[in-house]
Order: structure tokens, then sequence, then C-alpha cells
């Protein structure tokens, strides 16, 4: 399949089972298939906006000669009263503190039915919850969108709350450190978030420590 699905299960492979040497098939199955496309981007070029729709992800390689999309860290200190580094906080205290994160877009397309009874999970695993985490929008900011608004941002997982449900009508994610000694998971509700690869949602990541 070379593009998305226009409806659920509108593809078909059939398979047939086959004894040893006998050409007669002794049972038959068809097998439903839905393409889904997503795509997690970054500013790769290094022109302060995100690459949509990049085409050399396969090409990308790790190890410090290796080439693809670099986050930076937001390591530096925007609040000149604030007692530690960006990087170590689990909350934003300026404008400046959220430009300093390196911003990602989760865009998806696809039939919006077939996430009606599953979720994607944005998964941050034990070994690096202490270097990368998630900011989520408040409702005041889910109703009225401002950038800005830093205050409206919590972190995601945090010791009181260890995921979060996107809805459609949250439109932005940042991230900073939340360490935590449980794995933290993001589930992201992509019902009726499907079709049209405007709607998405924006994740930003900082490393919080060597």
């Amino acid at each position: 399949m070379d593009a998305p699905s226009d409806q659920v299960d509108d593809e078909k492979i059939r398979v047939s089972y086959y004894e040893c040497n006998d050409k007669v098939p002794i049972a038959k199955a068809i097998l439903h298939i839905t393409c889904i496309e997503m795509s997690l981007d970054a500013d790769i070029n290094r022109l302060g906006m995100v690459t949509r729709g990049g085409k050399q992800k396969d090409q990308w390689t790790w190890e410090p000669d290796g080439k693809g999309a670099i986050l930076l860290v937001n390591c530096d200190r925007d609040n000149p009263t604030a007692n530690e580094e960006d990087n170590k906080d689990t909350k934003l205290t300026s404008k400046q503190d959220l430009q300093d994160m390196s911003r990602m877009i989760l865009t998806t397309q696809g039939p919006n039915e077939v996430f009606a009874n599953y979720q994607l999970t944005l998964h941050i695993s034990k070994a690096d919850c202490d270097k990368v985490g998630v900011f989520y929008a408040q409702e005041k900011a889910r109703e009225h969108f401002r950038e800005d608004q830093v205050d409206t941002y919590l972190p995601c997982p945090s010791p009181k709350r260890k995921s979060i449900i996107l809805l459609r009508q949250i439109k932005s994610l940042t991230s900073s450190l939340v360490t935590n000694d449980n794995q933290p998971q993001v589930p992201l509700d992509l019902k009726g978030l499907m079709r049209d690869l405007d709607e998405r949602m924006y994740l930003c990541f900082q490393e919080t420590k060597k």
C-alpha cells in the first residue's frame, strides 16, 4: 500500500492454505487491512521550523558521525532568579523557556473510525525518563490557544499524573524533564484526529541530564 486508507478495511489480502504437494487449498481466509500514515517531524534542516513530510528518514543513522534531526537541549537559565538551569526543573518560566525547546509535530492521516477502540501511545522508556518529558496544555489553553501562555503548561508525566489522554482540541504539547521511577506513557487519542493533515499536535523535547 502506498497511500493511507480512505475507509476501514478498504484493502484485502486473500490467503489460501495447502497441504504438501496438494494443488487444492484446504482453507481460505481474507485479511482486511487499513493503512494509516503517521509521521513525527522535526527541524531537520536547521531552519528554525519543522520540516513536514521529510522523505529521508530511512537514511538517518545514529552515532556521532550519523545524520538526522538534532533536538537541542534546553540547558540555559532564562529566569535569572531561578535556582537551577531550565533542564533541571519541571515548569516553564517564560516564553523564552518554551522557545528553547525543540519542536516536533505528530501528523496522522487515515480513517477516523480506526481508532474508535484504540489509542496511540507516546512512550518514554524508564531508561530515558530522566532525559525526556512532556508538557501538556491545561483547559484554558485548549479553549484559547496561545503558545506564549507558559503558565498553562503542566508536566506529564508527573508524580501525581502518569499519563494524559490527548483529544482533538489539544493543539500544543511541549516537553521538559519529569523524573519518575515508573515508565511514563502519554496515550494520544486519535479518534476524530485522523482525517486532516492539518489537525496535529505539537511535541517539544529537551534533554535534562547527561
